[in-house]
C-alpha cells in the first residue's frame, strides 16, 4: 500500500512540473522608472504580482484561488519596531580580506570556467534555455540623444534588432535629448523542461569536470574529520 501511495506521489508530482510557469512585465522609463512584473501558474491558480513607482496600487499581491493577499504601502518603507520606532538598516558586511590569496592563484582558480569547451556549452544551454521561454516583447516611444549622429546610429541598430521575437516601434527625435519608453515582455516556461535542461547541462563533461573534483574533495575533508 505504501508502494503505490509513493508511485501516486511521484507521479503528482511529476504531473505538476509539466504545468507551464507565465510570467509578464512591463514597464516605463521617462522621468522615472515605473512598471510591474507577474508569475502565474496553472493558469492563474497561484499567481504573484510585484509593483513599484505606482503609488496608486499595492506593491505586492499574492493570489492563490480565489484568495487574496495584498500588502499596501511602498516595498522600501521602514517598519516600525515593537517600540513602535522605525528600525534602522543593518550596516553591510564588509568582506573578509584574504591578503594570501595571490592573483595567480586566483586566475587558475576560474581558469577551468573559461576554456573553450566550457564556454561552448555554456552557451548552447543559454540558448537552449532562451528558447524554451517561448519570449514575446514589445517596446514603444521616443528617444534622442544631443548628437544627431549618435541618434541616427542607435536607430540602425535598432532597426537590425526588430523582428527578433519582438516589436519595436521606437522613433528617433533628432532635435531634442528626450527619452520616453514603454515596453511589455511575457512568456513561459515549463518547470520539468528547466530542470531537464539544467541536469543535462550539469552532466557534460566539460561542466562535470569543474564540479565533480569539488564534491570528491569535500566528501575526503569530511571523512578525513571524522
Amino acid at each position: 500500500m505504501i508502494n503505490y501511495l509513493l508511485l501516486g506521489l511521484i507521479l503528482l508530482v511529476l504531473a505538476l512540473l509539466f504545468v507551464p510557469l507565465t510570467f509578464r512585465g512591463r514597464g516605463r522609463l521617462a522621468a522615472s522608472i515605473s512598471g510591474e512584473i507577474e508569475l502565474a501558474w496553472a493558469g492563474g491558480l497561484i499567481a504573484a504580482r510585484w509593483l513599484w513607482n505606482q503609488p496608486e496600487k499595492d506593491p505586492f499581491v499574492v493570489r492563490l484561488g480565489r484568495w487574496i493577499k495584498s500588502r499596501p504601502g511602498s516595498p522600501n518603507e521602514p517598519r516600525p519596531t515593537s517600540s513602535g520606532a522605525t528600525s534602522a538598516p543593518a550596516p553591510p558586511k564588509q568582506a573578509p580580506r584574504n591578503s594570501e590569496i595571490k592573483p595567480q592563484q586566483r586566475l587558475r582558480s576560474i581558469q577551468p570556467l573559461l576554456s573553450k569547451n566550457v564556454i561552448k556549452e555554456s552557451w548552447l544551454f543559454g540558448r537552449q534555455i532562451w528558447k524554451s521561454l517561448k519570449l514575446r516583447w514589445a517596446l514603444e516611444g521616443e528617444y534622442g540623444t544631443e548628437d544627431p549622429a549618435l541618434t541616427g546610429a542607435i536607430a540602425a541598430g535598432i532597426a537590425a534588432l526588430n523582428g527578433l521575437n519582438g516589436n519595436l516601434r521606437l522613433q528617433a527625435n533628432f532635435e531634442h535629448s528626450m527619452l520616453n519608453l514603454q515596453g511589455e515582455m511575457r512568456g513561459r516556461i515549463v518547470p520539468a523542461l528547466l530542470v531537464w535542461e539544467c541536469g543535462r547541462f550539469m552532466l557534460k563533461p566539460p561542466i562535470r569536470r569543474i564540479w565533480w573534483p569539488m564534491l570528491t574533495q569535500k566528501k575526503l575533508k569530511n571523512k578525513g574529520g571524522v
